[in-house]
């Protein structure tokens, strides 16, 4: 079946290739002849920060879902600004609520650009959108839409391309770029990893060529998150949660590869704790079904999708992440815990262990072991002073290796380096 879809893709594209040649001529010269001014202004309508000599950035995604990518992108649409460049983002679908912040924070968001992914011409309707907007480099998500048609309307508009991928495997194990994703990827410059671990995933088992790789930690602004413990009793009265009770939580969406069931058992076995979940998403009714299986539904709190988790995170006395190994990578949701100052603890997945220093700034255990997940727990939860200990030290590392400040700058060279190299 993949197969079948992947051969189905190719030749819809060949075909809007072909069909479409005089559109693409005149997508390419507008490329080349848009007036910068034109952009200047309309950067300044949207309350951004326009100079002379800024480069004419469009970021272009699928729909800005709540995630960790997504924050990411938010980020470097709020923050990239000040690096040199004047903003527009994308998004071939709907805005999504992260495309509704960055309106409220002034960036320009446009929607719907190219909203049918089986349109064939959605190639052209993205040319078509980066030229009227005097687009000068393109910066892509790896939502699937915008790796197949976006590199290639980029790549008509003659556009430099920097492609960041957050992605590592699917759920069963198989490569996460299919076999046209990967041969689109050779029009990408600079494909972005988000961690060491991840490079070498994406170079051993996805085919990116290793010298097109570079490594850009994802990062936060410590400065965003309170790290006083004293604040705990308050944040737990805004969100009618226990004052007295031990409480763990993980911020993810309710998929099936975040492996929710895995915490729900362990909270079954332990009696003292309770669980906060903080997410949404289709697996929440399957879950609940578990949690009133295991008798444990009276000791879940279910959040729903927070806007702002920082006001959340200083109620709760461990975050965790309990996700099958195959598809994480650098989660944000851990590091904002870090920033927070809360002991973190997880399976060891992904990148994690690049984030993560086991015994020092919280606990790493093997994927899918319950009983030493649950030994760590019982651990944290008997010693309030080791919760302390491990959550200073990851708010520590934050500030010193995984900053917001830093990601974004690392990002505005590689953007840069492109354009300087056109």
């Amino acid at each position: 079946m993949r197969s079948l879809t992947t051969a189905r893709r190719a030749a819809t594209a060949t075909v809007a290739w072909k069909s479409c040649g005089r559109w693409r001529q005149r997508a390419i010269r507008c490329a080349r002849v848009a007036p910068r001014a034109s952009s200047v202004a309309r950067a300044s309508a949207g309350d951004q920060v326009g100079v002379a000599g800024s480069r004419r950035l469009t970021i272009l995604a699928d729909s800005l879902v709540v995630g960790g990518a997504e924050r990411v992108l938010q980020a470097l649409a709020e923050d990239l600004p000040g690096e040199g460049f004047l903003v527009r983002v994308a998004c071939l679908r709907d805005a999504g609520p992260v495309g509704e912040q960055l309106r409220r924070a002034g960036v320009e968001v446009d929607e719907r650009i190219a909203p049918w992914p089986r349109d064939p011409f959605s190639t052209l309707r993205i040319a078509r959108y980066l030229a009227s907007h005097g687009s000068e480099i393109a910066y892509m998500l790896d939502h699937s839409n915008v790796l197949w048609h976006g590199r290639l309307a980029a790549a008509w508009c003659q556009l430099p391309q920097v492609c960041a991928i957050h992605r590592t495997r699917r759920a069963d194990g198989s490569p996460s770029l299919g076999v046209a994703d990967r041969a689109l990827g050779r029009l990408s410059e600079s494909v972005i990893a988000v961690s060491e671990g991840h490079a070498e995933y994406l170079s051993s088992f996805e085919g990116v060529p290793r010298g097109r790789l570079d490594v850009v930690y994802n990062g936060v602004d410590p400065g965003r998150f309170n790290g006083d413990p004293g604040t705990a009793t308050a944040a737990r009265d805004r969100q009618g949660l226990p004052r007295d009770a031990f409480l763990w939580g993980i911020v993810a969406a309710l998929r099936p590869e975040k492996n929710h069931e895995m915490a729900l058992r362990v909270l079954a076995r332990d009696e003292d704790s309770q669980l906060v979940l903080i997410g949404s998403g289709a697996r929440e009714e399957a879950l609940r079904e578990l949690a009133g299986r295991l008798n444990v539904q009276e000791r879940v709190h279910w959040m729903g999708q927070v806007e702002d988790v920082g006001a959340l995170l200083p109620a709760l006395d461990v975050v965790a992440l309990t996700s099958h190994p195959a598809v994480e990578t650098f989660p944000v949701s851990l590091l904002e815990a870090m920033a927070a100052a809360r002991p973190t603890l997880a399976t060891r997945v992904g990148s994690l262990a690049e984030m993560v220093l086991d015994g020092e700034t919280g606990y790493l255990v093997a994927a899918s072991d319950e009983d030493a997940f649950l030994q760590r727990l019982q651990e944290l939860r008997s010693d309030a002073q080791l919760r302390l200990r491990l959550g200073q030290a990851g708010r520590e590392r934050v500030a010193t290796c995984f900053t917001r400040r830093e990601m974004v700058a690392q990002t505005a060279q590689i953007l840069a380096r492109q354009l300087a190299r056109r």
